[in-house]
């Protein structure tokens, strides 16, 4: 009830504080971006969005692209793609080559980075990245296949053992849990 009647503040607050490069201010706004879009989910991009909500699926779907294009405020965009494909995956479809080629180059420059303070948020957003995907791999279509191979690639020369150890869990996950999504055996 609160959350429906502050609804124009709190779509404020969260436009100005997703794209402050501050992992705190975003892991707490991206809680409330999952709330909201929990009451009103966002339409996909080239659908009419109608209501007090309009402006606001606009700038998310403006901010992902604009983010995803130019690798600027990445953090923010991310946690706003992986809120809406939480719940719809069907959304990354949109996004999902400009996403492919921010996984390749995050991953490039992992693989080049000595292990410092920037190497250990690179390995945050490869992960941030991966798990969005992971959520979403279903309506992934063509990039199916070049993400596993990534993810492959990844496991085989990162020296990050939190990006390992995330690797072995999706892969277990996978396993142990098998669904249409999953990679097969071969």
């Amino acid at each position: 009830a609160w959350l429906a009647e502050n609804l124009d503040l709190l779509t404020k607050l969260v436009r100005k504080g997703m794209l402050v490069e501050d992992a705190v201010l975003q892991d707490s706004l991206h809680a409330v971006i999952d709330r909201i879009l929990r009451m009103h989910p966002l339409p996909k991009e080239d659908e009419e969005s109608q209501g007090e909500l309009s402006d606001f699926f606009t700038w998310i779907h403006s901010t992902i692209s604009e983010s995803l294009r130019a690798g600027t405020s990445l953090r923010g965009a991310l946690l706003l793609l992986k809120s809406a494909v939480q719940l719809g995956p069907e959304l990354i479809q949109t996004y999902a080559a400009l996403l492919m080629r921010l996984f390749l180059a995050k991953m490039k420059d992992h693989f080049i980075q000595a292990p410092t303070a920037a190497h250990d948020s690179g390995v945050r957003l490869l992960i941030l990245i991966i798990e969005t995907l992971k959520q979403s791999i279903a309506f992934f279509g063509k990039n199916k296949r070049n993400f596993f191979q990534c993810l492959n690639s990844l496991v085989a020369k990162s020296k990050s053992m939190a990006l390992c150890r995330f690797a072995l869990d999706i892969g277990r996950e996978w396993a142990l849990n098998p669904c249409e999504s999953s990679p097969t055996m071969s």
